[in-house]
This record gives C-alpha cells, structure tokens and sequence, in this order.
C-alpha cells in the first residue's frame, strides 16, 4: 500500500488512474479503509493532477465503491 500511495503522487495521468482503480477495487475491509485513506490524502493534496476531471472522475467511482464513511465524505467532497 505504500508504494501505491508514493506512486500515485506522481505527474503521470495514466498511473494515477490505474492505481486509483486497484484502490477502488479492495474487498477486505482493513485495505478498503487504507484505500480511502491514500484517495482521501490525494484528493486533499496540493498536487494539480488531483484536480484533473478525469482524476476527480476515477476518485468519485473509487469512493463509490469502497463505500465506507471515508469514502463518503470524499466522494461529496469530490463532486462539488
């Protein structure tokens, strides 16, 4: 998990929705609550690739699917 989480602070657009996507598809509920911690970290980051729509698109379907409380309040935050 730290490694997806260091990777996906990086410049790159594609790896950014890959790794969102293996985030978003976590079953076991402790590594869905890490999930929602590392999106909820970028989300709230200061890096510009965060705020890209198709970014922000990919996080929004993430929180969606992880769908615990964290996740919740993102995917508001997300889509305002």
């Amino acid at each position: 998990m730290i490694y997806l989480k260091q990777t996906l602070f990086t410049d790159d657009l594609e790896i950014c929705k890959i790794i969102i996507d293996l985030l978003g598809n976590q079953k076991c509920e402790t590594v869905r609550n890490q999930s929602s911690e590392i999106l909820e970290d970028f989300l709230l980051s200061n890096n510009p690739i965060s705020q890209e729509p198709k970014i922000k698109q990919k996080m929004a379907v993430a929180f969606g699917e992880l769908g615990n409380q964290t996740a919740i309040s993102c995917l508001k935050k997300t889509i305002s």
